[in-house]
């Protein structure tokens, strides 16, 4: 009764651990927290502008509920830190916080968190781009779990395969049942119909399926009766722009995507945005130019921007993963320049001009029309790309790529 309130379901709990002094409650005892997703704020995150807050409450709640059972309390915090890095794009402080807390759970078996763990651990090396980990860290977590009887473990584990060959356009390796979904495939754990839609809605956008995407969104969007779900509805509007876009409906998409904005910029929500990215582009580029000079203009455009820095990062290491593209692929610039084995998009190549330059985070923003944070995260992701650590190192890789001239 209290599911969409999560200061409610604290004091209840707060006030069952008062009541049974501290101590395991007999009712639950070795219950495990799972609650059929691969992401717990997803469940909860259920007003723009709140998304921090719901964490910080997340955290209350896991101490509560690890007291009323046997379970655990180590990890939680660095896990939900983790699914709040990786829903703002943040995906080296994600994939950080998120080993950090598979390593504190996996000895204790918290199964939930470790699932959830790999989920985001995943997400991240199709980002990086690293291929070989990526495979290993998916093999180690079905071996982790042959043997696993409770069926919401058993979703959990195939939302999170299922999701990651999404995302690489692998139907083939997908579980039959989100490979070929039906909401009736949901009656296991009703929760899921929000997980398997995003599940394969991304797959109907590697198959360019844009009449069912258009009905999938309808299903995100669709409330329940006793809670709010902010996350998937942002997901629904994004899979609604994609497929109007690509039925013609360009006013209906921007109109779609718009809304998407609306109710992630607040929180700096990117993550469905990024993933999407290949479709999105696009739209992104017509919203972009739409949204100069609005009211909210200049923060759109930095939000907007941001994304399709991200995103061009994402799309070429989801191809790496896939195998679509091969790790020693080389990109030139415009006049056929040398290329790198460790190549960077135009404009993070843009961004390191301006580091060599001398500029400083704020006046790069301002030269890129983009937002100090967005300066900060593409700067991560360089350094992670070249293998470097600061803006000495990287211009030093970079010269020794590319030559002393660039």
């Amino acid at each position: 009764m209290e599911f969409n309130d999560l200061e409610a379901m604290n004091a209840s709990l707060l006030e069952a651990t008062k009541l049974l002094g501290y101590e395991t409650s007999e009712i639950l005892e070795n219950s495990l927290l799972t609650y059929g997703t691969t992401c717990m704020t997803l469940l909860y995150y259920n007003r723009s502008g709140g998304l921090r807050h719901t964490i910080e409450q997340e955290k209350i709640y896991a101490r509560h509920y690890m007291t009323l059972t046997k379970g655990v309390q180590e990890g939680w915090d660095e896990f939900l830190d983790a699914e709040y890095a990786i829903m703002r794009g943040d995906f080296v402080r994600a994939y950080e916080l998120a080993e950090r807390a598979y390593k504190k759970t996996a000895l204790r078996r918290q199964s939930c968190v470790i699932i959830s763990c790999y989920y985001i651990m995943l997400r991240c090396l199709i980002n990086f781009g690293d291929k070989k980990q990526f495979y290993e860290r998916l093999e180690e977590m079905r071996n982790s779990f042959l043997e696993a009887v409770d069926p919401v473990l058993i979703i959990d584990v195939e939302l999170v395969e299922g999701y990651m060959y999404a995302c690489l356009g692998m139907r083939e390796k997908m579980p039959e049942w989100l490979a070929d979904f039906r909401l009736e495939n949901c009656n296991r754990a009703i929760r899921n119909i929000r997980s398997g839609c995003m599940t394969y809605g991304r797959l109907l956008c590697s198959g360019k399926n844009w009449e069912y995407l258009d009905i999938v969104g309808d299903e995100m969007l669709v409330p329940y009766a006793n809670t709010v779900h902010l996350f998937p509805i942002i997901v629904g509007y994004i899979y609604k722009a994609i497929a109007k876009f690509n039925m013609g409906e360009e006013k209906t998409a921007a109109d779609y995507l718009k809304k998407a904005v609306d109710c992630a910029r607040e929180d700096g929500i990117v993550i469905p945005f990024i993933e999407n990215g290949r479709e999105l582009a696009p739209i992104l580029h017509v919203a972009r130019s739409v949204q100069r000079g609005e009211v909210h203009g200049g923060e759109m455009d930095a939000f907007l921007e941001g994304i399709l820095t991200q995103a061009e990062q994402y799309e070429r290491g989801r191809r790496l993963v896939s195998g679509e593209a091969e790790a020693d692929d080389t990109v030139g610039d415009d006049n056929g320049a040398k290329a790198a084995a460790v190549p960077l998009t135009k404009r993070e190549a843009e961004l390191m001009e301006y580091v060599r330059a001398g500029l400083r985070n704020a006046e790069i923003g301002e030269k890129m029309h983009i937002a100090q944070v967005t300066v900060e995260k593409n700067l991560t992701s360089i350094y992670r790309k070249l293998g470097v650590k600061n803006r000495t190192a990287a211009i030093r890789m970079l010269d020794d790529m590319y030559g002393s001239e660039k």
